[in-house]
């Protein structure tokens, strides 16, 4: 039989030995120095290049120990498919043959099958000293000390980058790639005489330099009489440029006449074909509406409406000016189809144009390159248009621009992604040295879950993962979650015991206030270990805790014992009798205060049906606790420093949707967090602040919608977004009377909005949008809707006391001329009912109640506190609320 070697296109991953063709032994230990492997660790026999050779082919190496040999780069691999029988990794013997019949072909110590040389085979004997190889030679006695060290070696290679676009040449692209053309080229349907055409021509350029002159013009005039206010000069010259002007206004209505036929034409021009219309589209909002210099005036294009005013002249007023706003919503509507049109048809650069340069939508540019995986101009427009360095981040890192995407990740202090970035550049010091701030800024917020988490699965160190997770729960800080996770290592560590673990927590680690949290891990521990022996350390301890709290009055705990025991019977009626006994009750979880972790300084919250979050200040880093009316506490907080004076507003609607958007008046990265369902709390949560929140007046209209308001001089404008972030409508509102405070906010009632200015109530109506405003007598502090009620109501704080205001569906809105109240300085005001509301001062809590009609809220009840109130909350029942203070302590209120 005649064996021979056949290719195999699917090496093995490792290497057994290796092949250093060449006959200088030189070659040979430059190699292997390459490898830096001692002689011991390996065998060397040299092969020759036939058998009826003399002359070296080169040196076969054998690893004795192959996983050495698992990080070399070889050249030449071989891999042992029998012991002491080696051929090249990438071949395979052919015909196969059986493990036994193999066996029979190594009668030497060692044999290789090389593709040149054939089968050969190695006695002990012939195993090469590398020693031999080397020849030394006496050591000079020259004097060394006068030699020139030569030229410094140049620094390695580190990193190649392409050298980035600016946003204005991208949109340079933009345009060449669309082949922009005036708009008075597109064909028309009746052709204009041509002498027209020249003539309208002669008044532009008439026009354009009467602006140039037009201050001299003005100076050379008479100037007004004091005493008649009329120009002493002669009457005649007056008349005579008057006249002028007035002949050329109205020369200028009769163009602007003509551009309203040509902006007809463009909508036409869409209706029939919107990519041959887009050549000669007119951007309605960019950075970048100057299309150049033209060679014809209407190619030159802007939005201002175009008015002539002779006060105006030289005033640097383009001359050729187009008004679209008649055109505005038309033309916006087909940009939007052609839009959509180019995504269909996976033209995502040409999509990126329309929203960018024609309607000044970057968002929606940067997603339509992002989706074409343009990654880099998709970051270019997120990192200098959207100023969403974290959106940038994340194009570049999916793009594979990996160096780029850690620049901004590390502006950013997302430590633990830049970490990641460098793992899969297989740069693990500085993997590490990221990973070591994560976790530092992670236990410095008391985040001990997320920084064991990295330890572990990053790092792989378990052993530290879960003395950080047993400090968590130890500091009662997420200290739930904690010891989950720590015995979830624990079970997947099999040298630790993990019933050992859980008794040794139970006495050293666990205080009488946490013993109902080590009971609910208990049971999270004894249902993922069923049928094991720590199901009976489980059962013992629960036992132990539920017996504790029975003798000391609190039988809440009984109950627990059912979820140990699910097939005793006996034990689910032997606790309902205990619970039903006439000397047992239940504590009423209603009764007593709720205790926040007093380090943290609390200052707003903000509540959500069965829940409420409550936001706070510790080291400089926001801490955030979620709580549910049994006394359930979550704690989440974020790494990155808050800046010095930044304050937070809560943006959510309980009754809508279950997102809660964080404003920060600094625009601080916020990263979203999310608050899962659990036995606890019945409802998820996000909570996050999304970079285009860039108004603190902002009210979430419906569950889909989020509704901005910025305010401009004499009028506003509603912006509205979907919930997901993309911008979809602008909406003018005129007759605003002075500009909105930086420290209103924004409500919506029933389809209408509502905020304030330093003295007005702003009401803006729902179909119509125009402002209606209620003048007050005082300075407006602020203000409360009703959202219980159908019925609008507001409660209004002045300097001179409360006033409300009532909004009737026939009859309109209204304020009540009676003030009270008049002595309060409210920090803040709460509906916590339909006919309920709460007005908090620094330490006090006042209780009204609406009377109904036109009559003024009736006082109730009078509630003090030790520490400052920072947030009110509705009870969970009738003729409760809650009092949240500064320092943590949650107490109920009854009336």
């Amino acid at each position: 039989m005649h064996l021979h070697l056949k290719y195999n296109a699917h090496p093995p991953a490792s290497a057994d030995a290796a092949f250093i063709a060449g006959a200088d032994p030189l070659i040979w230990l430059k190699e292997i120095s390459f490898w830096k492997l001692s002689p011991s660790q390996i065998e060397c026999y040299v092969l020759p290049e036939s058998r009826s050779s003399g002359r070296a082919a080169g040196l076969f190496v054998i690893f004795k120990r192959p996983e050495t040999a698992k990080s070399l780069s070889l050249l030449d691999p071989y891999v042992q498919i029998v012991p002491k029988l080696f051929i090249p990794a990438q071949a395979s013997l052919s015909p196969s043959l059986s493990k036994e019949e193999l066996q029979t072909l190594t009668i030497w110590h060692q044999q290789v099958f090389h593709p040149v040389s054939g089968f050969t085979g190695f006695d002990k004997k012939d195993e090469v000293d590398l020693t031999v190889l080397v020849r030394t030679v006496p050591a000079l006695s020259s004097d060394w000390s006068f030699a020139h060290p030569g030229l410094a070696a140049k620094p390695g290679l580190t990193r190649i980058e392409i050298t980035q676009s600016s946003s204005e040449a991208l949109m340079e692209e933009f345009k060449k790639m669309i082949g922009m053309k005036p708009l008075n080229e597109i064909p028309e349907t009746e052709k204009e005489p041509l002498l027209r055409k020249i003539f309208d021509g002669i008044i532009l350029v008439l026009f354009t330099i009467l602006s140039f002159f037009g201050k001299l013009i003005s100076r050379l005039l008479p100037s007004p009489s004091p005493a008649t206010g009329r120009p002493s000069a002669p009457s005649n010259n007056e008349g005579w440029f008057s006249r002028f002007m007035n002949w050329l206004d109205g020369r200028i209505e009769d163009l602007q006449s003509k551009r309203d036929k040509e902006l007809q034409r463009l909508m036409k021009k869409f209706d029939k074909n919107d990519r041959d219309a887009l050549d000669y589209a007119i951007p309605l909002s960019s950075q970048y509406m100057n299309r150049g210099k033209a060679a014809k005036p209407s190619s030159k294009l802007s939005r201002r409406p175009f008015k002539f005013n002779f006060g105006r002249l030289g005033g640097g007023m383009a001359a050729d000016a187009w008004n679209v706003d008649r055109y505005y919503d038309d033309l916006r509507t087909r940009y939007l189809r052609s839009a959509e049109n180019e995504i269909a048809q996976k033209d995502f650069k040409r999509a990126a144009y329309i929203y960018a340069h024609l309607l000044g939508d970057y968002r929606s540019a940067a997603w339509c390159l992002e989706q074409g995986n343009h990654y880099r101009e998709a970051a270019l427009l997120y990192k200098d248009h959207l100023k969403d360095k974290a959106a940038a981040a994340r194009c570049l890192e999916n793009g594979k621009l990996y160096t780029e995407a850690i620049e901004l990740y590390a502006e950013l202090d997302y430590n633990e992604k830049v970490g990641d970035l460098y793992t899969v550049l297989e740069q693990k010091p500085a993997a590490d040295a990221h990973y070591e701030k994560f976790i530092s800024a992670q236990v410095r917020a008391n985040n001990h879950r997320e920084a064991a988490r990295v330890m572990s699965d990053k790092m792989h160190d378990t052993p530290r993962a879960k003395l950080v997770l047993l400090d968590g729960w130890r500091s009662a800080y997420n200290g739930e979650s904690c010891l989950k996770n720590y015995f979830d290592l624990v079970g997947k560590d099999h040298s630790d015991d993990l019933g050992k673990r859980i008794k040794d927590v139970y006495v050293n680690d666990t205080s009488h206030s946490n013993k109902k949290q080590f009971l609910n891990v208990l049971e999270y521990v004894h249902k993922k270990n069923e049928g094991t022996d720590v199901n009976f350390e489980a059962q013992e301890i629960a036992y132990e805790i539920v017996c504790e709290g029975a003798a000391t009055g609190d039988s809440s705990l009984v109950n627990y014992l059912e979820r140990f025991f699910p097939g005793d019977k006996l034990i689910s009626r032997d606790s309902t009798r205990y619970l039903t006994g006439d000397n047992k009750k239940m504590p009423d979880p209603a009764a007593g205060t709720i205790h926040l972790d007093s380090s943290i300084n609390w200052f707003t919250g903000v509540w959500h049906r069965d829940q409420f979050l409550v936001l706070g200040r510790k080291n400089d880093c926001l801490h955030l606790a979620r709580v549910n009316y049994e006394g359930v506490v979550e704690y989440f907080s974020w790494t990155n420093p808050i800046p010095q004076g930044t304050w937070f507003r809560f943006i959510s609607n309980p009754f809508l949707v279950n997102t809660v958007f964080l404003y920060s008046s600094t625009r601080m990265p916020i990263e979203k967090k999310a608050m899962l369902r659990s036995k606890d709390f019945k409802e998820y949560l996000l909570v996050g602040s999304p970079d285009w929140l860039k108004s603190p007046q902002a009210v979430l209209s419906t569950a889909r919608e989020v509704t901005l308001f910025e305010s401009h001089i004499a009028y506003g404008c509603l912006l509205e977004y979907r919930i997901s972030g993309e911008f979809y409508k602008e909406i003018k509102c005129e007759g605003i009377p002075d500009k909105i405070p930086a420290s209103a906010m924004l409500a919506f009632h029933n389809g209408h909005y509502y905020t304030q200015t330093e003295r007005s109530f702003i009401w803006i109506q729902k179909m119509t949008h125009q402002i209606i405003h209620y003048r007050l007598p005082s300075v407006l502090r602020l203000f409360a809707i009703n959202h219980y009620s159908d019925e609008m109501a507001a409660i209004i704080s002045t300097n001179k006391g409360c006033y409300l205001f009532m909004k009737e569906e026939n009859s309109g809105g209204h304020l009540l001329e009676d003030v009270f109240a008049e002595t309060l300085i409210p920090s803040m005001i709460q509906f916590i009912s339909d006919s309920f509301f709460v007005i908090a001062e620094t330490r006090a809590a006042l209780l009204f109640e609406l009377s109904g009609g036109n009559i003024a809220p009736r006082f109730v009840k009078n509630y003090k506190t030790s520490q400052k109130i920072v947030a009110v909350m509705p009870g969970m029942k009738k003729g409760e609320f809650l009092l949240i203070c500064q320092e943590g302590d949650i107490t109920r209120c009854c009336f």
